[in-house]
């Protein structure tokens, strides 16, 4: 029915006053539909005086020029989420949502299981003005981003590094939110920290993760393989994940291969308590035998329990730059595409303390 409301009020945007639309007949055929979610649809737009309806000629569209105005000037912005992305993305769209609606504008959310079902979907959908792509920093095909271009006339992609293409990303500066973290446990005394890392190869992990080997030079990074474990949190399930992350903890921190780390830096696994369980297996209380901080959302409360010191960026700074970036683009405003970095920050809680 959505989808049906959408498509007729393509042909209002698109058309004059006065000029007609598909009899009832037509759009059953047209969209595959029946005849009473036709006629309710129809009676929807009706309802708002988009259009007019006359027995024996058709329906055509409104002849107000106030209320097609209104009509005209609302945005329609497709908001596409997957399903199990994390917190963060979540909570990000559905600020976004509120705020268009603010402004005016009409959302529609999307979640999504899978690329492969949104690429079928797409075609089906009306047009948008604008489409925000939330992501966790996965791959966007391009077959994905040329339906997009085809149904809006924007788009933007949050948390996703795509090379290459116009569209604009916005996501968290690892790197500086790396910076934050080591910096303030070289400022506690610290002299060897242990990064805690993702597998994943996307570009600001992957930049993240040579920014922190890099920090040798700091003198509490060792710089080697040795210094970061990573730890599959995409494949497998809970259960696997925190087996995996306790096995290797326990080598780099408890086991024969201890390497005397006295801090531990998480990036990229989005959950703070499996962090805390696995160092509890090992008997290691936060921050009395370990300090940890985790890099991540300052406001999401599964990543960091209200415990947990965080180095990062927020869902209501993710909110202002992606509602910003599509009003400008929808205002046709001169700039090229590029990526925007959101601003870090350290947010102090209980899990780090001085080494005397």
């Amino acid at each position: 029915m959505n989808n049906l409301i959408q498509d007729l009020e393509a042909y209002v945007r698109a058309g004059k006053p006065g000029d007609r639309l598909p009899t009832v007949r037509e759009l059953i055929k047209q969209h595959n539909a029946t005849q009473s979610a036709v006629k309710t649809a129809l009676a929807d737009l009706k309802d708002r005086n988009l259009i007019t309806s006359h027995v024996g000629r058709g329906t055509f569209i409104a002849e107000d020029s106030s209320v097609r105005q209104i009509f005209q000037d609302q945005k329609r912005i497709l908001l596409l989420t997957k399903q199990g992305v994390m917190p963060r993305g979540v909570r990000a769209m559905e600020g976004l949502g509120d705020q268009f609606a603010k402004d005016g504008h009409r959302a529609i959310q999307v979640i999504y299981q899978n690329f492969e079902d949104l690429l079928e979907m797409l075609p089906n959908s009306a047009p948008f003005d604008g489409c925000v792509l939330s992501t966790r920093f996965s791959t966007v095909p391009v077959s994905l981003l040329s339906s997009l271009k085809r149904l809006a006339r924007v788009t933007v992609i949050d948390g996703a590094i795509v090379s290459g293409l116009d569209v604009d990303c916005v996501g968290i500066n690892w790197s500086d939110a790396m910076d934050l973290a080591v910096s303030k446990l070289r400022s506690l005394g610290h002299r060897k920290v242990l990064l805690v890392a993702t597998t994943s190869e996307a570009g600001p992990m992957a930049q993240a993760k040579s920014h922190f080997a890099s920090l040798v030079r700091w003198g509490i990074v060792e710089g080697d393989e040795r210094s970061i474990i990573c730890v599959d949190n995409v494949a497998g399930d809970e259960a696997a994940i925190e087996a995996e992350m306790a096995d290797k903890l326990a080598e780099r921190l408890s086991g024969r291969d201890a390497g005397g780390y006295t801090a531990v830096v998480t990036l990229g696994l989005f959950d703070g308590a499996v962090v805390v369980r696995c160092l509890d297996s090992l008997r290691l209380e936060i921050p009395d035998d370990i300090s940890v901080i985790a890099l991540g959302t300052n406001d999401i409360l599964v990543e960091h329990l209200d415990f947990l010191t965080t180095a990062g960026s927020s869902t209501g700074a993710a909110v202002d730059r992606l509602s910003m970036i599509m009003r400008d683009r929808l205002a046709d405003a001169p700039a090229a595409y590029r990526t925007h970095y959101l601003p870090t920050d350290l947010v102090e809680r209980s899990s780090c303390r001085a080494v005397v």
